[in-house]
């Protein structure tokens, strides 16, 4: 029997490193469409983790065996993605060891099980089968997860504690009312006998993190090696932590200089802070906020498509409709859910939190100013289109499984960043019209500069948790519960916060880039539409193919 070309090899070799993924990752693979085993949470045990990482070890070295002169381009695009894909999750495995410092194994359950009742894609019975598989597995998953936190980090202990909280009442709120909809007796007894005791079990793990506390260290950064690491490997970028650290500031300050500018625009009397506390008091009345948001995106899609700013994927579906009651503690304004991109199905879910009756008029009042008629149009555009819907629907259409798991897994500068170029190119083409709705769009882009020094400065600086909420309190001019939520979001995702504007910046070199190479010849929506075929994956790379 002739031995196997080079492709192949590849093509055998990657399949059976996904069918891997897949298989110790059920939750993810559940995800993205892959639904295998939806009746399973994966393994947690430390000897799991091993082998696993032991395994990583054996793929990662027949990948580096392979001639990449023999596959395609498409080909040799997917290995290298591969390859980046295994290497940096052994070496943050290794090096940084989270599953030691960080009680998160509460939201396997919860995420899991969220995922089967909340994607209608199987028959509901088929779906509760799996569910009751995960919810008998909860348990054990919990119980390795106390065996493995030996190393507790305070901003992930204080994490997990809320995130288990909400979990349990996910499990004691949502859980049952599926269960109901049994149409067997014994299946809905056994999923409701299963939740009674992940309930508890979940209750007991909020108990047991909560006496992590007065052990729990306080640094929490990966380090500036671990950090540039990443920025080289993950993202491909040219940024250490510190020149990201300088562009942050530098962009922080030139986003400044345009607000004041564009406060002047509308009043020469006060300063950009007054001007947007002013403008968030306009904005639709509470019966009214579902409709607007509608109204908002289908006029975005409209808009692209009346332009030619990039074609729409034909079978995609936007669905705008309110937050489940059970997920607005954890979701207070809205949430973007797409869809999977190894289903046929690409319906995307934009949930619209509605204000709470129940809260006092303060808090409503907050909720509606978040809500205001200049920043809607924004989050339309830049949540469906031609934003996140529009872009993840054209790189699910993309034939690589490799690249359809970057898009979920590493995808994310180039993901935000193409978001966040929308936002820019729509307002040059009128679709944002006047200095109001501009300061706006410049307020969250501040928001976003800040993200980018704060993602250095915590993981290489030694920047603490309260020093970056003041910097989003004082210098973003953020509510402080918000702002905290999101700089503990930072603390466990390193290189993620910078992604959206420097992703932005990325892939307006490449535009410009693209422009020169084209000269006369450029076409926006060819170029958009060529830009976004060849999935989520680094805006290097895309470069690469695009103009070598």
């Amino acid at each position: 029997m002739a031995d196997k070309t080079p492709r192949e090899t590849f093509k055998a070799l990657s399949r059976e490193i996904l069918d891997w993924y897949f298989r110790t990752n059920p939750v993810n693979a559940s995800f993205v469409g892959i639904h295998d085993q939806d009746d399973r949470l994966g393994e947690f045990s430390r000897e799991a983790i091993e082998a696993n990482r032991a395994q990583g070890e054996r793929y990662l070295a027949a990948l580096g065996e392979l001639d990449p002169s023999g596959l395609d381009a498409d080909e040799r695009v997917d290995l290298e993605l591969l390859e980046i894909q295994l290497e940096t999750a052994l070496k943050l495995e290794r090096d940084v060891a989270e599953w030691r410092k960080n009680p998160f194994y509460s939201s396997i359950p919860t995420f899991g099980c969220y995922i089967l009742l909340t994607r209608d894609f199987a028959p509901l019975d088929q779906r509760l089968e799996a569910l009751l598989g995960r919810l008998r597995e909860a348990p054990r998953v919990l119980a390795e997860g106390k065996e493995n936190v030996t190393d507790p980090v305070r901003v992930f202990v204080e994490t997990a504690l809320d995130t288990t909280r909400g979990g349990v009442m996910f499990f004691q709120g949502l859980v049952p009312v599926f269960a109901a909809q049994a149409s067997s007796a014994a299946l809905r007894r056994d999923i409701e006998e299963a939740n009674a005791k992940v309930v508890e079990a979940m209750q007991d793990y909020a108990t047991h993190i909560e006496s992590l506390l007065p052990r729990a260290g306080t640094e929490f950064g990966i380090g500036r090696e671990v950090f540039d690491y990443l920025l080289r490997r993950r993202h491909l970028l040219d940024y250490d932590a510190d020149s990201l650290h300088a562009k942050g500031v530098e962009l922080f300050d030139e986003t400044l200089k345009l607000m004041a500018e564009t406060a002047r625009e509308i009043d020469k009397t006060r300063a950009w802070e007054e001007i947007v506390e002013e403008l968030k008091g306009e904005h639709p009345e509470p019966g009214s906020l579902l409709e607007t948001y509608r109204a908002a995106m289908d006029e975005a899609r409209r808009f692209v498509v009346d332009h030619g700013i990039v074609d729409i994927p034909p079978g995609e579906k936007l669905v705008i409709e309110e937050t489940p009651v059970f997920l607005r503690p954890v979701i207070p304004y809205a949430a973007y859910l797409p869809p999977a991109p190894f289903e046929p199905d690409q319906t995307g879910l934009f949930w619209v939190t509605p204000v709470d009756e129940t809260a006092p008029p303060e808090h409503q009042a907050q909720q509606l100013r978040d809500h205001n008629s200049y920043g809607i149009p924004v989050t339309a555009l830049h949540e469906a289109y031609p934003g996140h819907h529009l872009q993840l629907c054209w790189s699910n259409r993309n034939p690589s499984d490799i690249r359809k798991l970057n898009a979920i897994e590493h995808g994310t500068l180039f993901a935000e960043g193409w978001a966040f170029y929308c936002e820019e190119l729509m307002e040059e083409l009128g679709f944002l019209k006047g200095p109001k709705v501009r300061l706006i769009r410049l307020k969250d882009q501040l928001w976003r500069a800040g993200r980018i020094i704060l993602d250095a400065a915590l993981h290489t600086r030694g920047m603490t948790i309260e020093e970056a909420v003041e910097f989003l309190v004082s210098k973003v001019h953020m509510e402080r519960p918000n702002a905290l939520a999101e700089v503990r979001r930072y603390a466990v995702s390193p290189t993620q916060p910078m992604s959206y504007l420097i992703g932005k910046l990325e892939i307006l070199k490449l535009v410009e880039d693209y422009k020169t190479w084209k000269g006369r010849d450029f076409d926006m929506r060819r170029f958009h539409n060529e830009l976004l075929s060849h999935g989520t994956i680094p805006p290097a790379l895309v470069r690469r193919i695009l103009v070598g």
